[in-house]
């Protein structure tokens, strides 16, 4: 729990860098690699406790800014599904969602 917290505020305050650099595509002071290992991290969090699994690493997702809004998602197959984790900062907090997309087969 204190290790998912510390994880979160990191996040954060990254977020809060990108916001105070004018919110530019650049990375600043190694964000653009720290930032997305702790976005994977909560969302392998969540998927473990969901799913049971850890699916996501910092290189398998992709971050955006849209407005003054940061973002990662990634999406990984998971026995006849995906599993898609998206980690946005919305206000200086991370929010995880995990969605679990079910793949049917016709035979």
């Amino acid at each position: 729990m204190k290790k998912a917290l510390v994880a979160s505020l990191v996040l954060a305050l990254v977020a809060v860098a990108y916001w105070s650099n004018g919110w530019r595509t650049e990375p600043t002071a190694g964000s653009d690699r720290i930032a997305p290992a702790l976005a994977a991290g909560l969302a392998n969090r969540e998927t473990a406790q969901r799913f049971g699994v850890e699916p996501f690493t910092a290189e398998s997702g992709s971050v955006s800014i849209e407005g003054k809004q940061w973002n990662w998602s990634a999406a990984k197959g998971y026995g006849h599904s995906d599993l898609r984790a998206s980690v946005s900062v919305v206000q200086g907090k991370p929010v995880v969602q995990i969605d679990q997309i079910v793949i049917e087969t016709w035979e």
